[in-house]
């Protein structure tokens, strides 16, 4: 199995999720308004985004390692398929219900894509403990 093209996806994703937490985390008004429309100031749902962000930073980072061990590093790729298809689902749901502007559709697409990639992966490498990386 040639690895270069997982490799390559996961540090993609790794910098995309990494940026992107660093500026849900730098403006959390921005942030809302520009995915929302709203703009809250509720501590208890700052509270939130920012661990949500926190997270998602730390799974960018995860993800980077995992581009360079994928192997190794499979159980990541499960943890991010069901993190990634999770999120996908919960913005489509939100904006099926018009709680979300239409620029998640390019998270939705960003998350959905990655997400079933990393799913492959998984599925595809279950059964291995080592393989030919190319």
């Amino acid at each position: 199995m040639n690895l270069s093209f997982y490799k390559t996806c996961f540090k993609i994703t790794a910098v995309g999720n990494i940026i992107g937490a660093i500026a849900a985390i730098a403006s959390v008004q921005a942030h809302l308004e520009l995915f929302y429309g709203a703009v809250e100031i509720n501590p208890l749902l700052r509270f939130y985004h920012y661990n949500f962000w926190i997270f998602v930073l730390i799974l960018g980072v995860s993800y980077w390692h995992l581009g360079n061990k994928p192997i190794e590093l499979r159980i990541v790729a499960l943890v991010g398929a069901v993190g990634k298809l999770f999120v996908a689902g919960s913005w489509i749901h939100l904006l099926s219900i018009g709680f979300a502007k239409p620029i998640v559709l390019l998270g939705i697409l960003y998350d959905g894509f990655f997400g079933l990639l990393m799913a492959w992966f998984y599925w595809k490498t279950r059964n291995s403990t080592t393989l030919n990386e190319q």
